[in-house]
C-alpha cells in the first residue's frame, strides 16, 4: 500500500517526493480508459473498485497530465461513484476512493467533491477509517475548507470535531488535520468558536510543541487564526518558549494576514518550499498562488479571463473551463491574479502572431493589438485580420472532434488546436505517449484511444506527425476487424512512415480519410508523384490515396511557386492549415459525404455576397447569357460579335459589380490595388453562337458526369465567372472570333501551375501583372480585360510542366478528371482551364 507523503515531503523543493509503495499491478490486457476505470468504481467486484480507485488517483497525480485527467473523470461523472466507494464501501475501497477524491481535490476540484455529496463520507474517513485513509481525508478536507459553502458543509457535519481529533492521533494526518483547521479558522469567529469548543486549541498547541517541523508550522498557523478572533492587531508577538502552555493563542499574538494560502499536496505534487529553521513567532505574508485563484473562480470569472485570453467558453462545464484557463497560463506567476491575467493574455497575443507573422514582426504588432481596452474587440481583430472564419460556415455545434496527441501541437503549436475549437466544434484532446519512446508497445496503448473513440463518439478523429502511427493503428485493426470503421473520418497530418510498415502503403477501405502534406516535407518527405501527362507515379502520395476508396480520400497539398508572388509550400507543420480557416474546413470536409469534393467547393464562400449576387443575375449555365443577346434573334450569327452594353442597366450594373469586387478575405495577389478605384469606359457583350454552342456542350457534359456520380454541380463552384488578361487588343479579336474554340489553352507560354489557359478570380491580378491588360489597349487609350464564364469542375493545385489533367481517382464510375489546376487548395486565385471549350468570353470591360 503507497504510503500517503508528508507536507515537508511534498513542500521541500530540495529533495524530490519519495516515491509510494508499488500499487497493485493493473490488471492484464490494454489500458482501461477513465470511462472505463469509473465504471468498475460504480459496478466492478471489491478488486476492480480497489484497483480502479487507485487507478484514478494515479491519474489525477500525474504532473504532467493530471489536471487533463481531473477534467475528464469529472466528465465522466466519475466523483459520484468514488464518493459512494468511500460512503459504503469495503475498508480498502473505502482508503482508495479517498486517496483518488484528494487528488482531485488537490487539483482544484474540491467544488464537484462537495456538490456530489462528499463531506459526509470524508468526515467520517477523517475519524474512524485506516490510518491512510484518515491522512488522504484529512486532505481532501483541507482542500474542501478554502470554499465556503463547503466550510459550513464541515462544520455541520461534525467535521471539526473529525478534524480535532486526528491532531493528537502521531500519525502523518495529523499535520493535514491542522492545515484543514487553519483553512477553516480563516473563514471567520464562528468557525474559530467552533474549533475552540472542540478542543481543537488545545490540541494544536500541544502539536506546535511536540510534533515534528511540519506538523509544528502548520499548528502554529491555525493557531494563528484562532487568535486572530479574539487578540488585538497590534499586540506584541511573544516567543513560543515564553508562552503559557494553556494559553496558545498568545504565543503567537499578532493577528496573521489571513488564511494559509500554501496548501499541503498530494502524493506525487510539490507544492512549493518551506523553510528548515524554526517556526517565525508570526507566520508570514501568504504568496499568491494562481492555482489557488482559479481553483475558486466562478464560471462567469472563468469565462471572462478565458475571453481575456482569446477562448470562447460556449458552453462547456466549469471543471473544463477551470482547466482549459490553467492550461493557457501555465507557466504564468504574477504578484496578484490582475497581474498574472495581464502577463498571460500578453503571451497569448504573442503566442497567436508568431503563427503569422516574421518574429520581427511580432512584438510592434502585440503592442499595437494590447492597447485596446476591450479583450473581445481585440481578439475579433486579429481573427479577422490573421485567420477569418470562411462565410457561410456551416453549423459545427454538436459536432465532436477527437485529436490525438502526440504531434498535434498541444503545446509546441497551440493555436493549431485552438483554431479547431474557435471554430465551434466540440472538441477533445486526448495526449497519449509518444510512439517513438524507446519503451512504447503501441498494443498496451492503442486500447486507450479505442476507448476515447468508443466513449466521446467523435465525428472526425485528427493526428499529426508522430502521433500518425496511432491512426495507421486504427487503420489496421479496422483491415483486420478488430475495429469498427464507424462513422468517423480521419484527418491526419503528414504521410505517417508506419503506413508503409504496417499498411504495406495501403489505406483503408470505406473510411473518409483527409492526409495533409506539402511540397516543403522536411522529416517525412515523399513525392507527390505526378507525371507531366498526369499519370500517377508508384510510392507517392497520390498513388497512396487512390489505395483508399474513391470518392473518400482527398489530398491537401500545397506547392512552392513563385509568380507574381510566392505560393510557400507546407512543411511538417503546415502554416497554410492557420489560413482561410482551411483547418476546421477540412474537417466539414471530413464530415461530406465526398470530402474530395466538398473541400474545393468551400472555396466559392471567399467570393463576396455583393459579387455573387451580381453572379447569379448574369447566370452560371451559358445558356442563361442569351437573354441578354442583341444579335438576331439571338443566335450569334451577325457579322459583328461586339454588343455595347447599355450604361445602368441591370446587365451593365452586374458586370461592373463583379469587376470591382473584393473577396471577403484579403487577396494573395496585389492585396491592396484597388479595382473599385478605376473608371469603366464601356462594356462590350460578346455574342459568337457558335463558340457559345461548344462551351454548352462540355457544360452539358459536365454536369451529366457530376449527377452519375451523385454529386450536385453548383454554379459559383463549379463553373465561375472569371477574369482574362489577354495581353493585346490582336489577341482579344482572335479569341471571340474563333467560331468553336476561341482560347487555345495548349499553345500558352505560361506553364507555372500547369499548361492551360490562365483566369484570376479578381480583376485586380490582370491589371496588376505585366503582358496582361496594360498592354491590352483599344483605340480609345482604355485597357481591356475579359470577363469569362468558365467551366472549372473540380479543381487540384497545379505544378509547372503538368500538360495533362489527372484523374481524380482511377476508382470512380463514370471516370472523371480534374476540370482545372489552382494555384492554392484552400483559397485558390488563378484557375488554369485546358479545353478552351470551357471558357466563354463574356464580356470585354473597358477601363483607365
Amino acid at each position: 500500500m503507497p504510503k500517503p507523503l508528508s507536507i515537508e515531503e511534498l513542500i521541500k523543493p530540495a529533495e524530490p517526493a519519495a516515491a509510494p509503495a508499488a500499487a497493485p499491478a493493473a490488471a492484464p490486457g490494454k489500458k482501461l480508459s477513465i470511462e472505463d476505470l469509473v465504471a468498475r468504481v460504480r459496478d466492478g467486484d471489491t478488486d476492480e473498485k480497489v484497483a480502479a480507485a487507485e487507478e484514478l488517483g494515479d491519474l489525477a497525480a500525474d504532473a504532467a497530465d493530471g489536471a487533463e485527467a481531473c477534467a475528464e473523470i469529472v466528465q465522466a461523472d466519475g466523483v459520484r461513484p468514488l464518493v459512494d466507494l468511500a460512503r459504503n464501501g469495503s475498508g480498502m475501497e473505502k482508503q482508495w476512493a479517498a486517496y483518488a477524491l484528494s487528488e482531485l481535490s488537490a487539483r482544484d476540484f474540491s467544488s464537484s467533491i462537495f456538490e456530489a455529496g462528499g463531506i459526509g463520507p470524508l468526515v467520517k474517513l477523517a475519524r474512524s477509517g485506516g490510518e491512510d485513509a484518515m491522512e488522504w481525508a484529512a486532505q481532501a478536507l483541507g482542500y474542501l475548507a478554502r470554499l465556503a459553502d463547503a466550510s459550513e458543509a464541515i462544520k455541520e457535519a461534525d467535521g471539526v470535531g473529525a478534524l480535532v481529533e486526528l491532531v493528537p492521533s502521531g500519525t502523518a494526518g495529523a499535520q493535514f488535520a491542522a492545515w484543514a483547521l487553519g483553512n477553516l479558522a480563516g473563514h471567520g469567529p464562528d468557525y474559530c468558536t467552533a474549533i475552540r469548543q472542540a478542543g481543537g486549541e488545545q490540541a494544536l498547541a500541544e502539536l506546535s510543541r511536540t510534533g515534528d517541523k511540519t506538523a509544528k508550522k502548520y499548528a502554529e498557523k491555525a493557531l494563528v487564526k484562532l487568535s486572530s478572533a479574539t487578540a488585538p492587531a497590534a499586540a506584541p508577538a511573544a516567543a513560543p518558549a515564553a508562552a503559557p502552555a494553556a494559553a496558545p493563542a498568545s504565543v503567537l499574538g499578532k493577528k496573521a494576514p489571513g488564511p494559509s494560502q500554501l496548501a499541503p499536496g498530494s502524493k506525487k505534487q510539490n507544492m512549493g518550499s518551506a523553510s528548515s529553521a524554526a517556526a517565525p513567532s508570526i507566520a508570514p505574508a501568504a504568496r499568491f498562488s494562481v492555482k489557488e485563484h482559479v481553483g475558486v473562480m466562478s464560471s462567469a470569472d472563468l469565462a471572462r479571463a478565458l475571453a481575456k485570453l482569446g477562448f470562447t467558453a460556449n458552453a462547456l462545464e466549469e471543471c473544463v473551463l477551470r482547466a482549459k484557463l490553467l492550461e493557457i497560463i501555465d507557466g504564468v506567476e504574477g504578484s496578484d491574479w490582475a497581474t498574472t491575467l495581464k502577463q498571460a493574455t500578453e503571451r497569448a497575443v504573442r503566442s497567436f502572431l508568431e503563427q503569422f507573422l516574421p518574429s520581427r514582426s511580432v512584438p510592434s504588432r502585440a503592442a499595437k493589438a494590447l492597447t485596446s481596452q476591450d479583450p473581445a474587440k481585440m481578439w475579433q481583430g486579429l481573427i479577422s485580420e490573421f485567420c477569418p472564419p470562411a462565410p457561410g460556415q456551416p453549423d459545427r455545434r454538436g459536432k465532436k472532434v477527437l485529436a490525438v496527441g502526440p504531434g498535434f501541437g498541444f503545446l509546441k503549436n497551440p493555436e493549431q488546436i485552438r483554431i479547431v475549437e474557435r471554430a465551434g466544434f466540440e472538441v477533445k484532446r486526448l495526449l497519449c505517449p509518444d510512439p517513438e519512446a524507446a519503451d512504447f508497445e503501441m498494443a498496451n496503448e492503442i486500447g486507450a484511444v479505442v476507448a476515447a473513440i468508443e466513449s466521446f463518439k467523435p465525428d472526425a478523429v485528427l493526428c499529426a506527425s508522430r502521433g500518425g502511427a496511432y491512426m495507421v493503428e486504427l487503420w489496421r485493426m479496422m483491415e483486420a476487424g478488430q475495429f469498427s470503421k464507424g462513422d468517423f473520418g480521419c484527418l491526419m497530418i503528414n504521410a505517417h512512415p508506419d503506413i508503409d510498415r504496417v499498411l504495406y502503403s495501403k489505406l483503408p477501405k470505406d473510411v473518409r480519410i483527409v492526409l495533409v502534406q506539402g511540397s516543403e516535407e522536411e522529416i517525412w518527405r515523399r513525392a507527390r508523384g505526378y507525371g507531366s501527362m498526369g499519370q500517377v507515379e508508384a510510392g507517392s502520395l497520390e498513388a497512396l490515396m487512390r489505395t483508399g476508396s474513391p470518392g473518400l480520400c482527398y489530398l491537401y497539398h500545397t506547392v512552392e511557386k513563385g509568380g507574381m508572388r510566392q505560393r510557400k509550400g507546407d512543411k511538417h507543420i503546415p502554416a497554410s492549415l492557420m489560413h482561410d480557416d482551411c483547418l476546421p474546413r477540412l474537417i466539414d470536409a471530413l464530415l461530406a459525404e465526398k470530402p474530395p469534393f466538398a473541400f474545393p467547393a468551400s472555396c466559392a464562400a471567399f467570393t463576396s455576397e455583393a459579387r455573387r449576387a451580381h453572379e447569379r443575375f448574369l447566370g452560371f449555365e451559358p445558356r442563361s447569357l442569351r437573354r441578354f443577346w442583341a444579335s438576331e434573334e439571338r443566335k450569334g450569327r451577325d457579322a459583328t460579335m461586339r454588343f455595347r452594353v447599355t450604361e445602368g442597366s441591370d446587365e451593365y450594373k452586374a458586370v461592373v459589380g463583379i469587376f470591382q469586387a473584393e473577396p471577403t478575405v484579403a487577396r494573395f495577389y496585389a492585396p491592396h490595388s484597388k479595382t473599385a478605384s478605376l473608371d469603366v469606359a464601356y462594356i462590350e457583350r460578346v455574342e459568337n453562337g457558335n463558340l457559345h454552342e461548344s462551351t454548352d456542350v462540355g457544360y452539358g457534359n459536365h454536369h451529366s458526369t457530376f449527377q452519375k456520380l451523385g454529386v450536385d454541380f453548383v454554379g459559383g463552384v463549379h463553373t465561375r465567372w472569371l477574369f482574362h488578361g489577354a495581353g493585346s487588343a490582336e489577341v482579344v479579336e482572335a479569341i471571340i472570333d474563333n467560331p468553336t474554340n476561341g482560347f487555345q489553352p495548349m499553345a500558352t507560354e505560361r506553364a507555372l501551375w500547369g499548361q492551360g489557359t490562365y483566369c484570376a478570380r479578381d480583376a485586380a491580378y490582370p491589371w496588376q501583372l505585366n503582358n496582361c491588360c496594360k498592354t491590352c489597349i483599344d483605340g480609345e487609350g482604355n485597357m481591356m480585360v475579359m470577363l469569362c464564364l468558365v467551366v472549372v469542375g473540380v479543381p487540384t493545385v497545379g505544378e509547372e510542366g503538368l500538360r495533362n489533367m489527372p484523374k481524380i481517382h482511377e476508382g470512380l464510375v463514370p471516370k472523371m478528371r480534374y476540370g482545372s489546376f489552382v494555384d492554392s487548395p484552400a483559397n485558390p486565385e488563378m484557375f488554369v482551364v485546358q479545353n478552351g471549350a470551357d471558357i466563354y468570353p463574356a464580356y470585354i470591360i473597358h477601363f483607365s
